[in-house]
């Protein structure tokens, strides 16, 4: 965890727009919010919800349609 939060903080101002800056924000947000859970799962491996089929069906993609 401690390398990630390293490599987290050598994201802002790389990137000729703000995209990497937002992408620092928001995993050094969720590492934060989430912290208890990330911890459990690095201790404790995965939780047994992982090996159940998903509650929620995600229907799959369409093709794209072809550029015209």
């Amino acid at each position: 965890m401690s390398r990630l939060h390293r490599r987290i903080g050598l994201l802002p101002d790389r990137g000729a727009c703000r995209h990497p800056d937002g992408a620092a924000r928001l995993a050094a947000s969720a590492l934060r919010t989430f912290a208890d859970d990330v911890d459990q799962h690095l201790t404790q491996g995965a939780c047994p919800a992982a090996s159940r089929p998903p509650r929620l069906l995600v229907p799959a993609a369409s093709p794209p349609e072809t550029w015209r």
